[in-house]
Protein backbone atom coordinates (compact mmCIF):
# COMPACT_ATOMS: atom_id res chain seq x y z
CA UNK A 1 0.00 0.00 0.00
CA UNK A 2 3.06 2.25 0.64
CA UNK A 3 3.96 1.95 -2.58
CA UNK A 4 0.41 3.49 -4.26
CA UNK A 5 0.34 5.73 -1.75
CA UNK A 6 3.66 7.15 -2.99
CA UNK A 7 2.20 7.23 -6.57
CA UNK A 8 -1.19 8.59 -5.57
CA UNK A 9 1.29 11.37 -3.64
CA UNK A 10 3.54 11.85 -6.57
CA UNK A 11 0.94 12.63 -8.83
CA UNK A 12 -1.23 14.89 -6.85
CA UNK A 13 1.70 16.73 -6.24
CA UNK A 14 2.90 17.08 -9.86
CA UNK A 15 -0.14 16.98 -11.79
CA UNK A 16 -2.78 18.62 -9.56
CA UNK A 17 -4.06 21.05 -11.45
CA UNK A 18 -4.51 19.10 -14.31
CA UNK A 19 -6.71 16.11 -11.55
CA UNK A 20 -9.00 18.81 -10.18
CA UNK A 21 -9.62 20.58 -14.13
CA UNK A 22 -10.47 16.99 -15.03
CA UNK A 23 -12.46 16.43 -12.12
CA UNK A 24 -14.70 18.84 -13.16
CA UNK A 25 -15.08 18.64 -17.06
CA UNK A 26 -15.83 14.83 -16.56
CA UNK A 27 -18.90 16.09 -14.62
CA UNK A 28 -20.27 16.73 -18.45
CA UNK A 29 -22.48 13.49 -18.71
CA UNK A 30 -21.72 12.95 -22.46
CA UNK A 31 -20.12 9.65 -23.00
CA UNK A 32 -17.71 11.08 -26.27
CA UNK A 33 -16.84 14.24 -24.03
CA UNK A 34 -16.01 11.65 -21.31
CA UNK A 35 -13.77 9.42 -23.30
CA UNK A 36 -11.95 12.28 -24.35
CA UNK A 37 -11.22 13.68 -20.70
CA UNK A 38 -10.48 10.41 -19.95
CA UNK A 39 -7.77 10.57 -22.53
CA UNK A 40 -6.56 13.81 -21.04
CA UNK A 41 -6.10 12.19 -17.85
CA UNK A 42 -4.57 9.34 -18.76
CA UNK A 43 -1.90 9.99 -21.33
CA UNK A 44 -0.83 12.75 -18.58
CA UNK A 45 0.22 10.49 -15.85
CA UNK A 46 2.84 7.48 -16.95
CA UNK A 47 2.70 8.37 -20.80
CA UNK A 48 4.00 11.71 -20.25
CA UNK A 49 6.76 10.91 -17.86
CA UNK A 50 7.57 8.10 -20.06
CA UNK A 51 7.83 10.97 -23.01
CA UNK A 52 9.40 13.65 -21.02
CA UNK A 53 12.59 10.79 -20.23
CA UNK A 54 11.50 11.11 -16.31
CA UNK A 55 10.98 6.91 -16.47
CA UNK A 56 14.09 6.56 -15.57
CA UNK A 57 13.76 8.89 -12.30
CA UNK A 58 10.97 7.00 -11.09
CA UNK A 59 12.80 3.56 -11.56
CA UNK A 60 15.26 4.69 -9.24
CA UNK A 61 12.53 4.67 -6.69
CA UNK A 62 12.20 1.18 -5.10
CA UNK A 63 9.54 0.24 -7.11
CA UNK A 64 9.05 -2.27 -10.29
CA UNK A 65 8.46 -0.91 -13.64
CA UNK A 66 5.17 -3.24 -13.46
CA UNK A 67 4.07 -1.73 -10.13
CA UNK A 68 4.53 1.96 -11.24
CA UNK A 69 2.22 1.04 -14.68
CA UNK A 70 -0.51 -0.54 -12.62
CA UNK A 71 -0.53 1.91 -9.76
CA UNK A 72 -0.78 4.98 -12.30
CA UNK A 73 -3.71 3.22 -13.81
CA UNK A 74 -5.31 2.84 -10.90
CA UNK A 75 -4.98 5.97 -9.52
CA UNK A 76 -6.48 7.17 -12.87
CA UNK A 77 -9.17 5.09 -12.42
CA UNK A 78 -10.10 6.04 -9.37
CA UNK A 79 -10.15 9.75 -9.71
CA UNK A 80 -12.46 8.94 -12.82
CA UNK A 81 -14.54 6.72 -10.73
CA UNK A 82 -15.14 8.98 -8.19
CA UNK A 83 -16.25 11.85 -11.07
CA UNK A 84 -18.35 8.83 -12.48
CA UNK A 85 -20.54 8.19 -9.52
CA UNK A 86 -20.72 11.82 -8.11
CA UNK A 87 -21.99 12.86 -11.51
CA UNK A 88 -24.84 9.84 -10.83
CA UNK A 89 -25.62 10.46 -7.96
CA UNK A 90 -26.46 14.54 -8.70
CA UNK A 91 -27.87 14.77 -12.46
CA UNK A 92 -29.79 11.29 -11.44
CA UNK A 93 -28.30 9.10 -14.59
CA UNK A 94 -27.95 5.24 -14.85
CA UNK A 95 -24.85 3.69 -13.03
CA UNK A 96 -24.58 1.13 -16.18
CA UNK A 97 -23.36 4.38 -17.53
CA UNK A 98 -19.84 4.93 -15.39
CA UNK A 99 -19.32 1.07 -16.14
CA UNK A 100 -19.29 1.65 -19.32
CA UNK A 101 -16.79 3.99 -19.63
CA UNK A 102 -15.03 1.88 -16.92
CA UNK A 103 -14.60 -0.48 -19.40
CA UNK A 104 -12.97 2.02 -21.84
CA UNK A 105 -10.57 2.87 -19.39
CA UNK A 106 -7.70 -0.29 -19.91
CA UNK A 107 -7.88 0.67 -23.93
CA UNK A 108 -7.43 4.26 -23.34
CA UNK A 109 -4.11 4.29 -21.09
CA UNK A 110 -3.03 0.91 -22.93
CA UNK A 111 -3.16 3.03 -26.31
CA UNK A 112 -1.60 6.07 -24.62
CA UNK A 113 1.55 4.09 -22.93
CA UNK A 114 2.17 2.06 -26.30
CA UNK A 115 2.46 5.65 -28.33
CA UNK A 116 4.27 6.96 -26.04
CA UNK A 117 6.98 3.80 -25.12
CA UNK A 118 7.38 3.82 -29.12
CA UNK A 119 8.44 7.58 -28.40
CA UNK A 120 5.36 8.40 -30.52
CA UNK A 121 4.14 11.10 -28.47
CA UNK A 122 1.49 10.35 -25.96
CA UNK A 123 -1.58 12.23 -27.53
CA UNK A 124 -1.79 12.77 -30.69
CA UNK A 125 -2.10 8.90 -32.18
CA UNK A 126 -4.14 7.97 -29.17
CA UNK A 127 -6.91 11.10 -29.59
CA UNK A 128 -6.96 9.94 -33.35
CA UNK A 129 -7.62 6.61 -32.50
CA UNK A 130 -10.64 7.77 -30.39
CA UNK A 131 -11.94 9.81 -32.85
CA UNK A 132 -12.25 7.27 -35.27
CA UNK A 133 -13.58 4.44 -32.81
CA UNK A 134 -16.01 7.07 -31.90
CA UNK A 135 -16.89 7.94 -35.58
CA UNK A 136 -17.25 4.51 -36.50
CA UNK A 137 -19.41 3.93 -33.25
CA UNK A 138 -22.75 3.94 -34.98
CA UNK A 139 -22.23 1.14 -37.71
CA UNK A 140 -21.63 -2.22 -37.01
CA UNK A 141 -18.70 -0.95 -35.37
CA UNK A 142 -20.48 -0.45 -32.08
CA UNK A 143 -20.21 -4.41 -31.69
CA UNK A 144 -16.51 -5.02 -31.58
CA UNK A 145 -16.23 -1.04 -30.20
CA UNK A 146 -13.76 -0.63 -27.46
CA UNK A 147 -15.14 2.71 -26.29
CA UNK A 148 -18.64 2.29 -27.01
CA UNK A 149 -18.85 -1.12 -25.62
CA UNK A 150 -21.78 -2.64 -27.45
CA UNK A 151 -20.73 -6.51 -26.83
CA UNK A 152 -18.78 -8.24 -25.02
CA UNK A 153 -15.81 -8.75 -28.20
CA UNK A 154 -15.11 -4.61 -26.95
CA UNK A 155 -14.78 -5.49 -23.37
CA UNK A 156 -12.37 -8.18 -24.28
CA UNK A 157 -10.45 -5.56 -27.03
CA UNK A 158 -10.10 -2.77 -24.15
CA UNK A 159 -8.36 -5.99 -22.01
CA UNK A 160 -6.39 -7.03 -24.83
CA UNK A 161 -4.74 -3.48 -25.85
CA UNK A 162 -3.98 -3.31 -21.86
CA UNK A 163 -2.13 -6.49 -21.46
CA UNK A 164 -0.10 -5.42 -24.53
CA UNK A 165 0.63 -2.16 -23.22
CA UNK A 166 1.22 -3.91 -20.27
CA UNK A 167 3.62 -6.51 -21.51
CA UNK A 168 5.09 -3.52 -23.98
CA UNK A 169 6.06 -0.93 -21.45
CA UNK A 170 7.71 -4.13 -19.01
CA UNK A 171 9.91 -5.14 -21.48
CA UNK A 172 11.24 -1.49 -22.43
CA UNK A 173 9.46 -1.13 -25.36
CA UNK A 174 11.26 -4.07 -26.70
CA UNK A 175 8.93 -7.03 -28.64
Amino acid sequence: MKRLEFILKRDFKEKGGLIIAVFFLFLIPLHFWRVVVSLILFSYLLPKDVEDGKESLLLSLPLKRWEIFLYDFIVGTLILLIVGFITVGVLKLNVATVFRILLAFPFIYGISMISSTAGKGNFGIPLLILILDMAFSWSWWKYVSPLYQGSIIGAVISILVFVFSFIYFNREGKM
